[in-house]
C-alpha cells in the first residue's frame, strides 16, 4: 500500500513539474512558433488606409497575420459559436464533442468533426492526419501540449490567422480584405456570421461559387443564437467580392521596395495618396501609348509634399508588367544624367556666394577651358543675357561660366552634403558638372527641389508617415527664395490649362547628352514633381527632349492632380532680400545714361550690385569725330553709346547685329574718365599645366577687353609676340618652361598670367 502511495505521489509530482515547465515555457518560446508555416502575406496601404497590394506568402497563399486585438469581436464571438463554444473551458479537447463526433461519424454515417479550436490548430500547424483513430489521438496529444505551453488568447490568435477560407485564402486578415474589402477590425455582426461559416467547409461554402449555400449555413448558425439582433435579410444584404484577381495592384515598385525593407511587417502604411497615384499612373500610361510611334515607351514620375517630405505618388515605370521596356525595373532609383535639370542648384550657389543676382547680365559667348569647349544645345550664342533668362532658357555657357567662377569643388561638396552618391573626384567631372556630368536618381532630384521649397533645408524623402527625416541646411533661405522666383518666370501657358496667378510653377527642364534622358522638375506650391522620359537600357532617341517631351507629360500630370492637391506656397518671413530698380540692359543700378528699367531682387550685403557701365555718354568733336576731353569746347556734341566687352561685341557681330562702335579719343585725352577696366586674359590660365604633345604644340591666346579697345599686343617675358584685334585669337608655338604672358590694349591697360609648359 505504501509503495502504491509513493508511486501515485511521484506521478502527481512529475505531472505537476511537466505542467509548470510547460507553463513557464510560454514566456520562453516565441509566439511565432504557432504561425510561421510558409510565411505570411503583407498588406500595403495608402496613407488613407486604402489597399495598394496584398502580397502572396512564400507558399503562394493569401495569409495575412492580424493581432487578435485588431480582429472584430463580432467575428470572434461567432467563430467560437460555430467551432468551439467551450473553448475557454477545456484543456485542448472536449470529451463530449469527441464522443458525439465519433458516434455520428462511425455509427450514424454522418461525418462530422468533434475537434476543438486547439485540436484544429494542432492539425493545421503540424500537418497532422486526423482522419484515423491514431491520428485523432495524436491530434489530442498535440492540442494538450499547445494548451500547456500557450495561453488561450495566443491559441485563438494563431487559429484565426491560419484557418482556411477557400482556395488559397487563409486567416481572417486575408479573408476580410478579399471578400469584404475591409480590415477584420471593421467587420459587422452580419459579416462576422458569413465569414465564420466558411472554415467549416471552405470548398462547399466558397462565397464566389456558393453564396446561397453560405447564406443558408449562416442562417442556421443565426438560429442557434436566439437573442441575435440579426435577420436572414441582413445576411443577404452583405456584399461579398471573393475574387483574388480583383485585388488592387498599385505602386508595385514601391510595394516591392517597402516589403523588402520591412519583411516582418504584416501591414505597411505608406505615404502615398491612392487617388493621386492612380492619376499619375493613368497620365503616364496614356502619354506613352499616344507617343509610341515616336519611340516613347517609358517614363517615371515622383510627387513629394515638401512640407513633410512624404511621397504622394511613386510611378517607377510606364507598365510594371511590360518586359519589353524592362517595366519591373525601378526607374526612380536608377542613376541617370540630369542634363540641365540641376542647373538651379548652381545658380542658387552663385546667388549665395554673391556672384550674381537674378538680373545680373551673363555672357553667353564662346568659352574654352583647356580641352573642354562647351556649347549651347542650339549651337549658338546670344551674347548678354540675364541670369534669370539664362536659367529658364537653359543656356549652357552661362552655367559653365558660373560654375567656373564658383569652382567645381564647391558644387561637388554641395552634392555630397545633399546625399548624392556615389561621386567621383572633381578632376573626373571638371566643368562638365554644370551640364549633367554627375548621375542622379529621380528621387534625388525630388529631394533637391524640395530643398529649394524648404528654404535651403534638405531632408530625406519619406515613404512611410512614421519615417524620420534628418534635416540639414545647405543653402540660405534667401538664395532658395530667389532661385524659386527665377524659375517661376518659365512660361507655362503653352503647356498647362491651369496656368494662373494662383498657381505659379517653378520648373526646369533637362536633356542629357546623346538624347538618352528627358527631364522636367518643378515646384507646385509646396509639392515637388519630377518627370523622367527615356529607356531603362539607355537607348537614345532624338524625341527625348526636356521641353518637348518631359515638360508635356509634367504638365499633363499637373493638370490632372491640381484639384486634388492642397497648394500652400510657403511664406518665409524675415528674409534678407529686397527689390531695387535696375537698368533693363545691363542689370546693374541705373547710371545717368540709362533710360529703361526693371525691378530685381537682390540680397543686401551679398549680391554684387554696381552702377551700369554699358550706357556711356561721350562728348564728340564734330570736326574730328573723336571723343574729346576738352569739356569747355562749346562745339562738342554729346552722344550715347552701348559699350560691351570685346567678347560680347564679337557675338553681336556674328549674329549680324552691328552696334555703334565706341569713338576713338583725342591724343591728349586721359582715359580714366571713360574706360571701365583692364583687359582679362581668358586663355592661357595660370591654374593649368600645359603639356606639349606631338600632335598639338599651339596654345590659344584670348582676351576680353572693354568695348572701346580696338587692338591688343601680346608679350612673352617682356618680348613682343604679336598684335591683333581685341577679339582675335592668337596661337602661340609653345616652348617648355615657365612664362609670363602679358597683354596690353590700345589704351595702355594691361594684365598678365604666369603659365607652366612641360614637355
Amino acid at each position: 500500500m505504501r509503495s502504491y502511495y509513493h508511486w501515485v505521489r511521484n506521478i502527481i509530482i512529475l505531472l505537476l513539474m511537466i505542467f509548470l515547465i510547460a507553463k513557464c515555457s510560454r514566456y520562453l518560446l516565441p509566439n511565432n512558433l504557432l504561425v510561421n508555416r510558409g510565411g505570411f502575406s503583407q498588406a500595403v496601404y495608402s496613407k488613407e488606409s486604402e489597399l495598394l497590394r496584398l502580397t502572396l506568402s512564400s507558399d503562394e497563399k493569401y495569409r495575412l497575420f492580424v493581432p487578435i486585438k485588431d480582429i472584430s469581436a463580432n467575428f470572434i464571438k461567432t467563430i467560437l459559436l460555430q467551432e468551439d463554444q467551450y473553448f475557454y473551458y477545456h484543456l485542448g479537447f472536449n470529451p463530449i464533442g469527441i464522443l458525439r463526433g465519433a458516434w455520428l461519424t462511425y455509427l450514424r454515417g454522418q461525418r462530422t468533426g468533434g475537434s476543438t479550436i486547439s485540436m484544429q490548430l494542432a492539425r493545421i500547424r503540424f500537418g497532422l492526419n486526423s482522419r484515423t483513430a491514431i491520428g485523432k489521438v495524436n491530434q489530442i496529444i498535440w492540442s494538450i501540449g499547445l494548451e500547456l505551453i500557450y495561453s488561450k488568447e495566443q491559441l485563438l490568435e494563431a487559429y484565426l490567422n491560419l484557418i482556411p477560407f477557400g482556395g488559397n485564402i487563409e486567416g481572417i486578415g486575408a479573408a476580410s480584405l478579399i471578400y469584404l474589402k475591409k480590415k477584420p477590425s471593421a467587420l459587422s455582426l452580419a459579416e462576422g456570421y458569413l465569414l465564420a461559416s466558411i472554415p467549416k467547409s471552405p470548398v462547399a461554402r466558397n462565397p464566389r461559387k456558393f453564396r446561397q449555400r453560405l447564406t443558408e449555413v449562416s442562417s442556421e448558425l443565426l438560429l442557434r443564437k436566439s437573442n441575435s439582433p440579426l435577420s436572414v435579410s441582413d445576411l443577404e444584404q452583405v456584399q461579398l467580392a471573393g475574387r483574388t484577381e480583383d485585388l488592387p495592384k498599385r505602386a508595385l515598385h514601391l510595394v516591392q521596395r517597402l516589403t523588402a525593407e520591412n519583411p516582418f511587417k504584416s501591414e505597411i502604411t505608406t505615404s502615398l495618396s491612392l487617388d493621386i497615384q492612380q492619376s499619375v499612373e493613368e497620365q503616364i500610361s496614356n502619354f506613352t501609348q499616344k507617343n509610341h510611334s515616336l519611340g516613347i515607351n517609358n517614363a517615371t514620375a515622383i510627387l513629394t509634399d515638401c512640407n513633410n517630405m512624404e511621397v504622394k505618388a511613386y510611378v517607377a515605370s510606364a507598365d510594371f508588367w511590360n518586359n519589353k521596356i524592362l517595366g519591373q525595373v525601378d526607374g526612380l532609383t536608377a542613376r541617370r544624367s540630369p542634363g540641365s535639370v540641376l542647373k538651379p542648384m548652381i545658380y542658387a550657389l552663385a546667388l549665395e556666394h554673391g556672384i550674381i543676382h537674378p538680373s545680373s547680365i551673363l555672357k553667353d559667348s564662346f568659352l574654352s577651358r583647356a580641352s573642354y569647349n562647351p556649347e549651347n544645345y542650339e549651337r549658338d550664342f546670344v551674347g548678354p543675357i540675364s541670369a534669370t533668362a539664362a536659367l529658364v532658357r537653359s543656356r549652357n555657357l552661362p552655367a559653365v561660366k558660373l560654375l567656373n567662377s564658383l569652382t567645381p569643388e564647391v558644387y561637388l561638396d554641395f552634392l555630397k552634403a545633399a546625399g548624392i552618391k556615389p561621386l567621383q573626384t572633381v578632376d573626373h567631372y571638371g566643368l562638365a558638372l554644370a551640364l549633367g556630368g554627375v548621375e542622379v536618381k529621380p528621387e534625388d532630384v525630388s529631394k533637391l527641389y524640395c530643398m529649394l521649397a524648404n528654404s535651403g533645408v534638405i531632408k530625406d524623402l519619406k515613404y512611410l508617415p512614421s519615417q524620420e527625416s534628418e534635416a540639414k541646411q545647405l543653402l540660405s533661405p534667401e538664395a532658395s527664395f530667389l532661385v524659386r522666383e527665377m524659375l517661376k518666370t518659365n512660361e507655362t501657358n503653352t503647356f498647362s490649362q491651369h496656368s494662373s496667378p494662383r498657381v505659379k510653377v517653378a520648373w526646369k527642364t533637362g536633356t542629357s547628352f546623346g538624347f538618352k534622358d528627358a527631364w522636367t522638375a518643378g515646384l507646385i506650391g509646396n509639392y515637388a514633381l519630377v518627370v523622367w522620359v527615356g529607356n531603362f537600357d539607355g537607348t537614345p532617341n532624338p524625341a527625348f527632349l526636356g521641353r518637348e517631351t518631359a515638360a508635356v507629360l509634367f504638365f499633363r500630370i499637373f493638370d490632372s492632380i491640381i484639384s486634388k492637391l492642397k497648394i500652400a506656397e510657403r511664406q518665409v518671413a524675415n528674409l534678407n532680400v529686397r527689390q531695387v530698380k535696375v537698368c533693363a540692359t545691363s542689370g546693374e543700378l541705373p547710371g545717368p545714361n540709362c533710360h529703361h528699367f526693371n525691378s530685381s531682387w537682390f540680397i543686401p550685403g551679398v549680391s554684387p550690385i554696381q552702377t551700369c557701365q554699358v550706357h556711356r555718354k561721350f562728348r564728340i568733336d564734330p570736326k574730328t569725330k573723336l571723343a574729346s576731353c576738352n569739356f569747355d569746347n562749346p562745339d562738342l556734341i554729346e552722344q550715347e553709346y552701348e559699350i560691351w566687352d570685346s567678347d560680347i561685341q564679337e557675338v553681336f557681330r556674328n549674329a549680324g547685329i552691328n552696334l555703334k562702335p565706341a569713338p576713338d579719343f583725342e591724343a591728349d585725352c586721359s582715359l580714366s574718365a571713360f574706360t571701365a577696366g583692364s583687359p582679362v586674359i581668358t586663355s592661357p590660365q595660370e591654374t593649368l599645366i600645359y603639356r606639349l604633345e606631338k600632335a598639338r604644340k599651339e596654345i590659344p591666346f584670348t582676351v576680353t577687353t572693354g568695348g572701346e579697345s580696338r587692338q591688343v599686343t601680346w608679350f612673352l617675358n617682356d618680348d613682343f609676340l604679336a598684335q591683333g584685334g581685341s577679339s582675335e585669337t592668337f596661337f602661340w608655338q609653345a616652348i617648355p618652361g615657365k612664362h609670363l604672358i602679358r597683354v596690353v590694349d590700345d589704351h595702355g591697360r594691361s594684365s598678365s598670367v604666369l603659365i607652366n609648359v612641360i614637355s
